[in-house]
């Protein structure tokens, strides 16, 4: 974290707890494919091996998932097909999920699927009504299901799964252990396929949880809709709190469900900014976690609860954090209250653009700071207005900066000191990192071309900073006739640039 007065940044990397206060437990987890059109929830102990590809582990040792088949359509140059025989006696250390079937297995041929699945390893299978609705399972009511679905559940010593096919398509949730073990039962509870007709118009798909949102009605802790959100709602305990789902976020309160809603069309607003920004090629399957608390103390309390302690400094205060091993935001409401310039919208806005480039980049570990708060100090001024988020320029952060130019005659730091640092930068830096991503995507020519394939880079797992260097300065370095007369020309640039045209 930086060591600024209000401190509301980060890309926290933090030891996680496996267990946490049971007070403060984290809920369910969603992984929704609208390609393969399914979707299901799983326990915060489970993780993401792959932000693109479905499959989830149980502990940050149980690396192999298999996925089975070619399918119709690759997410990734880096995601990897295998068949179990592939796999071997891995299989046993993992969870496994199939999203398509090879040309020559058809989806009605369960048997075939099994074999495929398995090989020789046997399970008894029954078949499993999936419309056979439940507190568990709201989303399997025929009124939202889609029509002609046909489901197996299988069991053995080790091995447990669930095959649904739908449509020309099979798909299903594999893994290691009984039903009855590792939150089994419950991931396969809530495996659903994604509606895609509401009251006779088709839709893209959408999960039963977003189809509540949509309809204004966030669930309660027992996952229940409310039936109304205009009553008066105090903060209520966080095992208490309500949620929803959007088409890309799972949001989490115990401040009210109203907020929860607005959270939820601020959220959708600030992700067609970042679309906008970033020009993602594809977009990830798991959606962002976002945990707004009430109050700072259950902040910290909260935040304790996933392995992360939060120690303010003299003058400084958390507003929030995004967590990359978890793919979760942190923040609290009553943020403003200590920072009326930094209500938890601007704090949002901020930490959402972290875990936007962490999700839609193939991680954060390889993108230099720089580029990364940047970015993120871009959106952090934004407003949101009649359904949309309206990116706005950090004005106090502009004219410190146009002030500290003035006085300087010079950048802060030389400008390729920043180009490979991964560590934590100055508070005062933050408005000069801006300045250079400003620079780079809207004073130059083509630059937000430029950023789209830097971005394309980042998800091909190239290191930022020489990614950098080949997409946005590799003209000004010929032109220069070379890196070091490229940069001191880069340097006067944005003395020039800052005095006139950043505002």
């Amino acid at each position: 974290m930086c060591p600024l007065r209000f401190v509301l940044l980060g890309t926290l990397v933090a030891a996680v707890s496996a267990a946490g206060n049971e007070e403060w437990r984290m809920r369910s987890r969603v992984c929704c494919d609208g390609i393969a059109n399914f979707a299901f929830r799983y326990p915060y102990s489970h993780h993401a091996r792959d932000q693109y590809a479905p499959g989830i582990r149980r502990g940050f040792d149980l690396a192999m998932v298999v996925e089975v088949g070619e399918g119709d359509r690759q997410r990734a140059p880096r995601q990897r097909r295998v068949t179990v025989n592939e796999a071997g006696d891995d299989l046993r250390a993992s969870s496994v999920l199939i999203s398509a079937l090879p040309a020559d297995v058809r989806p009605d041929d369960l048997p075939a699927v099994h074999r495929l699945l398995f090989g020789d390893r046997k399970l008894a299978w029954k078949n499993y009504d999936y419309y056979q609705a439940s507190p568990a399972r709201p989303h399997a009511d025929k009124a939202w299901a889609p029509q002609g679905i046909v489901a197996e559940i299988g069991e053995s010593e080790f091995y447990c799964g669930l095959i649904v096919r739908h449509g020309d398509r099979c798909s299903g949730l594999i893994a290691t252990g009984r039903l009855d073990q590792f939150g089994n039962q419950t991931v396969t509870d809530s495996f659903e396929i994604l509606s895609t007709a509401q009251r006779g118009k088709t839709k893209p798909g959408m999960t039963w949880r977003e189809g509540q949102t949509r309809a204004k009605r966030p669930l309660d802790a027992s996952g229940i809709p409310l039936r109304s959100v205009l009553g008066r709602f105090a903060a209520v305990p966080w095992k208490e709190a309500w949620e929803c789902e959007t088409e890309h976020y799972h949001v989490t309160t115990h401040v009210s469900p109203a907020r929860l809603l607005e959270y939820a069309s601020l959220l959708e607003g600030l992700y067609k900014a970042y679309v906008d920004f970033f020009q993602p090629d594809a977009q990830p399957v798991y959606k962002m976690e976002v945990h707004v608390f009430n109050s700072r103390s259950d902040f910290i309390a909260g935040s304790a609860s996933l392995g992360i302690p939060i120690v303010d400094t003299p003058g400084s205060t958390t507003g929030g954090f995004f967590v990359p091993q978890r793919l979760c935001l942190v923040v609290w409401e009553e943020s403003g209250k200590v920072n009326r310039n930094l209500p938890v919208e601007k704090v949002m806005a901020h930490e959402c653009s972290h875990q936007f480039l962490h999700m839609t980049c193939n991680g954060s570990d390889h993108v230099p700071t720089w580029i990364n708060e940047g970015i993120a100090v871009s959106f952090e001024s934004g407003t949101f207005e009649g359904g949309r988020f309206i990116v706005r320029p950090p004005l106090n952060r502009i004219n410190l900066l146009k002030k500290m130019y003035a006085e300087r005659k010079s950048t802060l730091i030389p400008l390729d000191q920043y180009i490979d640092h991964s560590g934590s930068i100055q508070a005062a830096s933050y408005g000069e990192v801006y300045a250079m991503i400003h620079f780079w995507v809207f004073g130059v020519t083509g630059g937000k071309e430029r950023m789209r394939r830097y971005c394309q880079a980042l998800r091909a797992g190239d290191d930022g900073a020489k990614a950098f260097e080949a997409i946005f300065m590799a003209d000004l370095i010929k032109a220069q006739g070379g890196r070091e007369k490229a940069i001191q020309a880069w340097q006067a640039s944005m003395l020039e640039y800052v005095k006139d045209r950043l505002d």
